[in-house]
């Protein structure tokens, strides 16, 4: 039996020879579009439930301003740093979440240490502890989760998009 770093080496030389045998039109590309949420190279939708980043101010006031004048009317925004143990637990859950919850809540992710822009927005928040969920209805913060708190999160969600997590969203 081969070596396990032999093995893992071997699939990604196998991985990467058919990602390039695939032809261009083929490959996903997950390109935002403010009309058709995530599609594959524009074409159609592949998914729309998804957790986007946040890179300025200025994305996640617009995003807070959205909730008040169109659907969803729900946004979580999660507040992470690349060294967080917790926070990289909570991530699948989150995705999780953002498709199970799909039409009916919007969800962002911050990493507060990526670049400057990032920190200042956690600090503006007044973010003390990662990870840390907001969430906001309607244009205005309604309740935050502090803590790798699945299930609390889930909660909070159901309770402001008024859907269980075990309904269909019907989006």
């Amino acid at each position: 039996m081969a070596p396990r770093g032999s093995r893992l080496r071997s699939f990604l030389v196998l991985a990467i020879a058919v990602i390039q045998v695939l032809p261009p039109q083929s490959r996903l590309t997950f390109t935002p579009s403010r009309n058709q949420g995530w599609g594959q190279a524009g074409r159609t939708t592949v998914a729309r439930a998804a957790v986007l980043d946040v890179t300025t101010a200025e994305e996640l006031d617009e995003a807070i301003a959205r909730t008040a004048r169109e659907e969803p009317n729900v946004l979580i925004v999660g507040y992470s740093t690349t060294w967080c143990g917790p926070c990289k637990l909570m991530d699948p859950k989150v995705k999780e979440l953002s498709e199970t919850f799909e039409g009916k809540a919007s969800f962002l992710k911050v990493m507060g240490d990526k670049d400057a822009a990032r920190m200042q927005i956690m600090k503006r928040e007044q973010v003390r502890t990662v990870p840390l969920y907001q969430i906001y209805k309607d244009g205005q913060k309604v309740g935050s989760v502090s803590g790798a708190d699945a299930e609390r999160l889930t909660s909070k969600i159901e309770q402001h998009t008024g859907m269980k997590a075990t309904e269909p969203s019907n989006s």
